[in-house]
């Protein structure tokens, strides 16, 4: 059954051969993109964010924010003066290459904080 399908496609014009290569590398293209983008919608599902912050230890961080705002405060340190140098911190840290995603919110946080 194969050995005749080959003859008969072995016997056809030059440009059938040509269509009916070019129509299968289609179809076979159309279902390697439909299982490649389903494999990406499945991995991006079981991305968890949560987990990554956890790892970076976010809050971990907010907490050494308020610390440090406190300690300035009873240091005699104006809120300002460590507004200021958070954001020099940060700037800098994301000048040199850094990272800063996660941080950014705490940026734009007390940046947002009206002025005492």
């Amino acid at each position: 059954m194969i050995m005749t399908f080959l003859k008969k496609l072995q016997n056809l014009p030059e440009a059938k051969k040509k269509i009916i290569l070019w129509t299968s590398i289609i179809i076979l293209a159309f279902f390697l993109v439909f299982f490649y983008y389903q494999n990406i919608r499945e991995r991006l599902a079981l991305f968890d964010s949560a987990r990554i912050q956890q790892e970076l230890e976010v809050p971990a961080f907010r907490e050494e924010i308020e610390d440090l705002f406190q300690q300035g405060e009873e240091r005699g340190v104006g809120i300002e003066e460590a507004k200021g140098l958070l954001k020099e911190i940060l700037e800098e840290a994301e000048k040199q290459g850094e990272d800063i995603g996660p941080f950014r919110e705490i940026l734009e946080q007390v940046e947002s904080q009206p002025e005492i």
